[in-house]
């Protein structure tokens, strides 16, 4: 269970040029597994749409069920206007512009040969708590631990503990600000139809090369 985003994130940095490290071993270059995973982004988006958003993301589901869970308690829907839903669209693509920014720089050192900010080395604090930057805010990220800790594939004490946990490198832990986020998305999406896919990275990029995208964005239905 993984995620295009963490994919590329950490393909730029920290595995843009190593070999084995948290449990894996790449026999291929940084650039090379990157272009697999824009290949694969690439042909998805302009062969099946939107098809990923609408019926494969998990997070998608979740905030399908938040539908349901409106219906049922007969909470009114709201609708944004279609002028502040097409500028608040934008956002998303600022905030895919920042991850891959910040992946670049954090990676400075391995693609260009030049520490940009401290920390960045292996065993650095931003190594060791930052190597995926938009998963330390991405509100799915605590409910991939609760699948995970439910099937029993990883350790509960891993995800909670204040020191570093065996999975921390990847991001497996919990924060207050995934959870804070998951919080305010979840109730957001008990007035407004998948709220959180209005500013969701992963769609921008996937959206980028659908040819059948719409010229307005986000397209509410209920």
């Amino acid at each position: 269970m993984t995620c295009a985003l963490w994919q590329i994130q950490s393909y730029i940095y920290p595995f843009f040029n190593v070999g084995g490290g948290w449990g894996v071993h790449y026999d291929s270059t940084g650039l090379a597994r990157l272009a697999v995973v824009f290949g694969i982004i690439i042909l998805a988006a302009i062969i099946l749409g939107r098809f990923f958003c609408g019926w494969v993301c998990p997070f998608g589901l979740y905030l399908d069920l938040m539908t349901r869970l409106r219906k049922a308690l007969r909470i009114k829907r709201r609708n944004l206007s279609e002028k502040f839903n097409a500028r608040f669209h934008q956002l998303v693509y600022i905030i895919l512009a920042l991850v891959i920014i910040i992946s670049v720089v954090f990676g400075a050192q391995a693609i260009v040969g030049t520490q940009l900010v401290p920390g960045t080395q292996k065993g650095g604090f931003v190594w060791n708590y930052f190597s995926a930057p938009f998963c330390q805010v991405c509100p799915m990220k605590p409910l991939c631990i609760l699948a995970y800790t439910g099937l029993d594939l990883m350790q509960t004490s891993w995800t909670i503990q204040t020191t570093t946990g065996q999975l921390y490198p990847l991001g497996f832990y919990l924060t207050s600000t995934n959870l804070i986020i998951l919080a305010l998305v979840t109730a957001a999406a008990l007035f407004f139809r998948r709220s959180w896919c209005r500013i969701c990275p992963l769609g921008a990029l996937m959206a980028v090369f659908n040819r059948f995208l719409h010229s307005n964005g986000y397209q509410e239905s209920d």
